[in-house]
């Protein structure tokens, strides 16, 4: 078995990385990728806006703000603004090196700024500020099911001392996976025809179109949720092709209860079941569905704790593969973890 403990106590010992005050009024943002355009439109909410938007390779902006080489930095700017790192898909320690070659003095990654500005709205930038005895004791939990895959074991690990401590520490032996969830994971199995898919948070389709080219268009059934409005109509358009005996679109929220509840709606990725929401949808269990998935995915902004709670008895008694995005809140330190080592014999 590995020992992990040593690991931990690096962890549970370190002083978290602490951020210098941010003026809102000089944002400046690198990246405007998928994270940049949506970190635009979010701020809108609480009407901030970044001074313009710093880029490599994209010169122009669909809602005029402005987009600038990194080489047209100004002095005045490297020296008073704050850096907004709009990039999740590359190593945030090279991107924070590259800007600080730059000049900039002080950088921030999007989410912690969304953590103080909306954090209502994306729940992102969440970390646990201080352990109890029961939250470090249960993370040892997880590292000891984890330990027979050391590929797994140092890859949670990763994932503790960044919502931990703010720290990127990644262990060259185990590289960051960057674009390689679900179905481009390298640990999903071989597929056969015969497959049921749940999505839950489907958003536009790019998982169902993953499944699949993965099971080269031999499946039984798609079903997908989506309770956005906007993003549910995008979904229909990208799928409108499909054998429709194949799938089922619903616009129904995944949960633990049957019931009403309140959705943040319109907001693209960010769109979730929240008391801050204006829009009423009606929530459902997996397992009141009565269904035999092979294949479950939740991506569901924080919602997927519920969501898992109310699909035990279809798991126990089917053993889907279970894909579940677990960074969007507190849950994925452990909870979530928790529940699935505690389910009757579900490895």
């Amino acid at each position: 078995m590995i020992d992990f403990n040593n690991e931990l106590t690096k962890i549970f010992q370190y002083e978290k990385v602490k951020f210098a005050e941010i003026n809102l009024d000089n944002l400046i943002f690198y990246g405007f990728g998928q994270l940049g355009k949506m970190a635009i439109n979010l701020l809108n909410f609480v009407e901030i806006k970044p001074k313009y938007i710093v880029d490599k390779n994209i010169k122009t902006s669909s809602d005029n703000t402005e987009v600038v080489c990194p080489e047209d930095i100004s002095f005045e700017d490297l020296k008073n603004s704050t850096f907004v790192i709009c990039i999740s898909s590359l190593p945030y320690n090279d991107i924070y090196k590259y800007l600080k070659n730059l000049g900039c003095n002080h950088i921030i990654q999007f989410y912690d700024l969304a953590k103080l500005v909306i954090p209502n709205i994306l729940l992102n930038g969440w970390s646990i500020e201080n352990l109890t005895k029961t939250d470090i004791a249960e993370i040892r939990t997880v590292c000891k099911n984890l330990s027979h895959d050391e590929n797994s074991l140092f890859h949670y690990i990763q994932f503790l001392w960044w919502r931990l401590k703010r720290v990127e520490y990644v262990y060259d032996k185990y590289p960051v996976l960057s674009s390689k969830k679900y179905f481009k994971a390298p640990c999903i199995p071989k597929l056969t025809n015969y497959e049921t898919f749940i999505d839950g948070g489907a958003h536009t389709g790019s998982s169902i179109q993953e499944f699949i080219e993965f099971t080269n268009n031999c499946y039984k059934h798609i079903f997908a949720f989506e309770p956005d409005k906007v993003t549910m109509q995008k979904l229909k358009n990208n799928n409108c092709n499909l054998n429709k005996n194949q799938i089922t679109l619903s616009k129904q929220g995944l949960s633990d209860k049957i019931e009403s509840t309140y959705f943040l709606d319109k907001l693209d990725f960010a769109s979730k079941i929240s008391e801050n929401g204006t829009k009423k949808i009606s929530t459902i269990t997996i397992d009141s569905l009565d269904l035999k998935p092979s294949i479950v995915k939740l991506h569901i902004e924080g919602h997927e704790l519920k969501a898992l709670n109310g699909a035990k008895k279809t798991i126990i008694e089917h053993r889907p593969i279970l894909m579940v995005l677990a960074d969007n809140n507190e849950d994925g330190i452990y909870k979530i973890d928790i529940l699935l080592i505690n389910l009757k014999d579900y490895k």
